[in-house]
């Protein structure tokens, strides 16, 4: 799971950068509730305080994939940015684990 700080980090930040980070991001947003949906990038930057100097790094991005953490009321708890390429790693890994899983057989032990 992912901590407090790690989470801080990230939105601080406002990007992910491995995929590692998507799949924190996603459990983080799972175990509070929030629904991830897409967003414009006038959305993401309206979002970034203009004292962050670190968030302001991803203002300056035109390209990549940006999302939002909406909570129940629909208010947005979090907003980050990744790169296009770093959506397709995660929908692959994705991919990985399904196959895994679907081939569970590998993971029945023999009866003795």
């Amino acid at each position: 799971m992912m901590d407090l700080i790690y989470s801080n980090s990230i939105t601080c930040l406002h990007r992910l950068a491995t995929v590692d980070d998507v799949v924190k991001f996603v459990q983080l947003c799972v175990d509070k509730g929030l629904v991830i949906d897409f967003i414009l990038k006038q959305e993401l930057d309206a979002f970034i305080k203009p004292s962050n100097a670190s968030g302001s790094w991803v203002r300056q991005q035109i390209d990549g994939v940006r999302i939002k953490a909406v909570d129940q009321e629909g208010l947005t708890i979090y907003a980050v940015w990744m790169r296009e390429s770093l959506m397709k790693d995660y929908v692959t890994h994705l991919e990985s684990i399904k196959k895994t899983l679907s081939n569970s057989s590998v993971f029945l032990f023999p009866v003795i």
